[in-house]
C-alpha cells in the first residue's frame, strides 16, 4: 500500500488579483491534511469519506473517470475533484512503460479541526488537498515518486515528480472549476510551507518563501462556509464591465504582495504588516465594488478592535469564511484569541507553514507533514 498526505492552505496576500495574468499571491500550507491510500484491487475502485468510506467501482474511458453508480448529491463536489485527478494520472501512466495497474484509492481526512464540529468545513483548501493527495498516491502506486526523507518520516517526492504532480493536479482542479482558479491552493498543497505564485499567460510560476517565526498568525473562522466559485465569477464579470478599475486594483494588489515578499527576504517584520494592512484596505474596496462584503458580521465587529493586536484581513476569495490576524506582538496571542471569541469568531488551532505532500506508509507520512520546527 502507498499513502500520500497533502496539507490545506490559507491565502496570506493577493486574493482575486492572483487570478489574472500578472497577478501575484502568497499562501501558507496548513497542517489539516487529506490522506489518500492506494492498494491492490481486481478492478479500479475509489472510496471517499464523503461516501461513508465505502469503495465504489469506477471506469475510465481514456478521458474521464466515471463511478459505476450515481454519487449522492452531497458527495458530488468532493468526488469531482478526486475523479478528475485520477483521470489525469491514468492518462499520464498509460503513456509510460508499465501501463496501468488495478487499484483501490481511499481518500479521507486524517482528523478534524480542533474547535470545529464534525461535518463543518472551514475554507482551508480541502478540495485542492484531496486532488493532490489522490494524484500523488496513485502516481506513487504506479511508478514511485519518493525523493529525500522528511524529518518526521515519509518521503517528499523528488523535484521532477513535484513538477509533474503540480501540472496534473492543476489541470484537474481547473477542469472541475470550469477553468476558474489561479492554482495557488494546488501549488501550496504540492510544495508546502509558504508559496508565492505569479500568474502568467503560460501558467503559474511558483517560488518558495520563508515566513519569520517572530510574526505570529491567528486563524479565525466565522463558523459559516462560503462558496468560492460564485464570487470568482462575480469578480470576472465585473472586471469585464469595468476593466480600468479592476486593472488598477490588480496592480495595487501586486505591489502589496511584492512589498511583503521584499520584507520577508530582508527579514523585516514591520514592512510586512504595513503591506498587509494596505492589502486589507484594497479588499474592503473590492468588496464594496462587487457588492459582496469581504467580512462576515463577526469579522466586522472584530475589525473595530483589531488594531490593538496587529493587522486583520480576510483570507482567500470565500468572503467571510476565514480571516487572519497578524500579531505585532506574539505574546498577546491569548488576549487576541479571547477578543476574537468575544466577537463570535472561532480561533482555529492549526499549524501553518506545513510541509507539502508527503508519501509514506501511513504514520510515517502523517508525521512527515508536521510543520517544520514543531515537535
Amino acid at each position: 500500500m502507498v499513502q500520500a498526505v497533502a496539507p490545506g492552505k490559507l491565502v496570506l496576500c493577493g486574493e482575486y488579483a492572483v487570478l489574472e495574468s500578472g497577478g501575484m499571491g502568497l499562501c501558507t500550507a496548513v497542517d489539516v491534511p487529506v490522506v489518500a491510500a492506494v492498494g491492490p484491487s481486481r478492478t479500479p475502485r475509489v472510496a471517499l469519506e464523503a461516501l461513508g468510506g465505502l469503495p465504489g467501482e469506477v471506469s475510465w474511458d481514456g478521458a474521464m473517470v466515471v463511478p459505476a453508480t450515481p454519487l449522492p448529491r452531497e458527495a458530488q463536489r468532493e468526488a469531482r475533484f478526486v475523479l478528475a485527478a485520477v483521470a489525469r494520472v491514468l492518462a499520464h501512466v498509460q503513456a509510460t512503460p508499465g501501463g496501468l495497474r488495478p487499484f483501490l484509492l481511499d481518500v479521507s481526512r486524517s482528523a478534524g479541526v480542533p474547535g470545529v464540529s464534525p461535518g463543518r468545513k472551514p475554507g482551508l483548501g480541502m478540495s485542492a488537498a484531496a486532488t493532490v493527495a489522490a494524484a500523488a498516491a496513485l502516481l506513487a502506486w504506479h511508478h514511485g515518486l519518493e525523493g529525500g526523507r522528511t524529518a518526521g518520516g515519509g518521503a517528499a517526492p523528488a523535484p521532477g515528480a513535484l513538477d509533474l504532480l503540480f501540472r496534473l493536479c492543476l489541470e484537474a482542479h481547473r477542469q472541475t472549476q470550469g477553468g476558474l482558479g489561479s492554482g495557488i491552493d494546488v501549488a501550496t498543497s504540492v510544495f508546502g510551507e509558504d508559496v508565492l505564485v505569479e500568474t502568467t499567460d503560460s501558467g503559474p510560476v511558483v517560488a518558495r518563501l520563508s515566513w519569520p517565526a517572530s510574526l505570529d498568525i491567528v486563524v479565525a473562522w466565522s463558523g459559516r462556509p462560503s462558496e468560492t466559485v460564485p464570487r470568482i465569477a462575480r469578480y470576472r464579470a465585473s472586471r469585464r464591465a469595468d476593466p480600468r478599475w479592476f486593472l488598477d486594483f490588480e496592480q495595487r494588489s501586486r505591489a502589496c504582495t511584492q512589498a511583503v515578499v521584499r520584507a520577508l527576504r530582508a527579514k523585516e517584520t514591520m514592512p510586512v504588516l504595513d503591506a498587509l494592512e494596505q492589502h486589507a484596505r484594497l479588499l474592503d474596496a473590492l468588496g464594496r465594488r462587487l457588492g459582496l462584503p469581504m467580512d462576515s458580521s463577526e469579522m466586522a465587529r472584530f475589525r473595530k478592535v483589531s488594531r490593538r493586536f496587529g493587522v486583520f484581513k480576510p483570507s482567500g476569495a470565500d468572503g467571510g469564511d476565514c480571516a487572519l490576524l497578524f500579531l505585532e506582538r506574539p505574546e498577546r496571542r491569548r488576549e487576541a484569541e479571547a477578543a476574537l471569541r468575544a466577537c463570535g469568531l472561532v480561533p482555529l488551532k492549526v499549524g501553518l507553514h506545513a510541509r507539502g505532500v508527503v508519501i509514506g506508509d501511513g504514520r510515517q507520512a502523517l508525521a512527515g507533514l508536521v510543520t517544520p520546527g514543531e515537535p
